[in-house]
């Protein structure tokens, strides 16, 4: 099975030979489900605590799989003494290595100084020279936080939007219209409050 590309995560943490887990997933952050956004109700569809200090956790609408999703929520939290410039730093670097083998690899970062929060909106592929399999588009959100045990940490916020083979360039075309109203979602929208029991 092909690794998802959203999975290359906050903290460039590689999680490999995971498999999916076909039941239930746990809600480690104890997030109210589901998630709302853009009129568009995301589900809780995995889930993972590969550290004791990492949670990662991903939503899909109705009648998607995780495997091959369009659209996708992702809620990530790292607890530790970090700062949101570090976490953006390591998914940088990530993406600068990927444009070494990938031509379509690309990023911005929009920071927000009234808050500290920092969004990086990127692109990716996979495939070949030839033929591209998949683009991913994301737009990951990141947030220091505090928990009502008074534990800090990074809180990651995230949209993931990917088209397919011969759907890749109506989904180019599509994000070059739609990409500034998801950005703009997204920093509007209120960050869910993780409650992780340790």
């Amino acid at each position: 099975m092909k690794k998802p590309l959203h999975l290359i995560c906050l903290l460039a943490l590689v999680i490999s030979g995971f498999t999916i887990n076909k039941s239930k997933p746990t809600d480690y952050l104890n997030i109210p489900g589901p998630i709302n956004f853009n009129e568009t109700a995301f589900n809780l569809a995995w889930s993972s605590n590969p550290t004791p200090t990492y949670f990662k956790q991903e939503y899909i609408p109705a009648g998607e799989v995780v495997e091959r999703y369009s659209q996708m929520i992702l809620v990530e939290a790292v607890y530790g003494d970090l700062t949101v410039e570090d976490a953006v730093r390591a998914q940088v670097n990530v993406i600068q290595q990927r444009k070494k083998t990938d031509e379509v690899a690309q990023y911005q970062i929009i920071e927000n100084p009234n808050t500290g929060e920092i969004i990086l909106d990127f692109l990716m592929s996979a495939g070949t020279k030839k033929k591209l399999d998949v683009v991913e588009w994301n737009a990951y959100r990141y947030k220091g936080f505090q928990d009502e045990k008074g534990r800090k940490g990074i809180l990651l916020f995230a949209l993931s939007r990917r088209g397919y083979n011969d759907n890749i360039t109506p989904f180019l075309k599509g994000l070059k219209d739609e990409r500034i109203n998801f950005i703009n979602l997204l920093g509007a929208y209120e960050m869910p409050v993780v409650r992780v029991n340790q």
